[in-house]
């Protein structure tokens, strides 16, 4: 037979295995020990370098200071904001006021503008009404030269108070009446002439006018007589007249000027009529008639003799004989104590 190698049996294969396994057990444990003394002086190094911060915990006194503090500094903000707020509103606030001073001062400039220039226009109206004035008393001074009556020398004035009271009360008021005659209406048989004068004291102008050939239609008159109360002054005093209460065969004017009338003349002028003819059912009156309107009262003795004096004047402004008149009372007053010296 041949022999052989002999094989190790499984026991002593596997006794042979064990003793293997523990001298590589014995070898790793061998390694092992210095590895753990590394790892446990590693952790003690690392616990040594990294102590962890431990967690503080605030006394309670220090947390409500710091309360105290958020508190007070809220406030602050509060007081903060508030005062922006109010500086704000006072930013606004004189804003307004600062407007509000430039439209006050705005109108003021403005009121001042529109009172100057009135201003300037009154001057300048007051300028021209002196210069006006200045240019008539030198024309009444020229005009009104003292005259002498034949066949009596009439001693010449040579005082200054002397000739102003000639140029209003005198023969120089007369004159001036006289050179003032203007043609109110013409062209026609009927001519209507009037007269006029500013007074110097007043500034006032004096006027009455004379007709020829003109018709008076009473049935067109209202307001009757009254005998025993005294009219409303006004309108009232007077007569009223319907269109046509006067007629007249004349065109008017230029001159016509109602704004220089009297105030009886005023309401009876405007109803006048330019006609062609005249109705033959009229009543002719050769006499001269002066109607007497009386614009004050009828019993007062100052104002009835001034009546009288307008009379006296008029005669002599147009040279006529008072005799030869014939006076009607052309007002609704009651008659008053010169009635009689009227009717003479």
């Amino acid at each position: 037979m041949r022999r052989g190698r002999t094989q190790p049996s499984s026991r002593a294969r596997s006794g042979g295995t064990s003793d293997d396994d523990a001298k590589a057990a014995a070898s790793k444990t061998g390694m092992l020990a210095p590895l753990l003394f590394l790892a446990i002086g590693v952790v003690f190094v690392v616990s040594t370098l990294y102590q962890p911060q431990h967690t503080h915990v605030m006394p309670v006194a220090n947390t409500v200071e710091l309360r105290s503090l958020i508190r007070e500094q809220n406030a602050t903000i509060r007081a903060l904001a508030r005062r922006v707020a109010h500086a704000s509103e006072q930013r606004e606030t004189h804003a307004q006021r600062i407007d509000a001073h430039a439209d006050r001062v705005e109108a003021a400039l403005a009121a001042k503008l529109v009172a100057e220039t009135e201003l300037a226009v009154a001057r300048a109206d007051a300028a021209a009404a002196r210069k006006e004035l200045v240019e008539m008393r030198q024309r009444l001074r020229d005009n009104h030269a003292p005259l002498s009556t034949a066949p009596v020398a009439r001693q010449t004035l040579t005082t200054k108070a002397e000739t102003k009271c000639d140029d209003l009360f005198g023969e120089g008021l007369v004159r001036s009446y006289r050179d003032s005659k203007k043609v109110w209406c013409g062209g026609g048989s009927t001519t209507i002439e009037c007269y006029e004068h500013v007074y110097a004291h007043n500034g006032r102008i004096g006027h009455f006018c004379r007709a020829s050939n003109l018709l008076v239609d009473f049935s067109k008159v209202g307001g009757r007589h009254s005998t025993t109360t005294k009219p409303q002054r006004g309108p009232n005093m007077y007569h009223s007249f319907a269109p046509g209460a006067l007629q007249a065969q004349c065109a008017r004017t230029k001159h016509w000027s109602l704004q220089k009338a009297m105030p009886h003349a005023k309401l009876m002028l405007p109803k006048l009529e330019e006609v062609q003819s005249f109705s033959n059912d009229v009543e002719r009156v050769q006499t001269p008639t002066y109607l007497l309107a009386r614009d004050e009262d009828s019993e007062n003795m100052f104002h009835s003799t001034a009546d009288h004096l307008n009379a006296f004047l008029v005669s002599e402004v147009l040279q006529s004989d008072r005799d030869k008149w014939q006076t009607v009372l052309f007002d609704r007053m009651p008659d008053g104590p010169f009635h009689s010296l009227i009717e003479q």
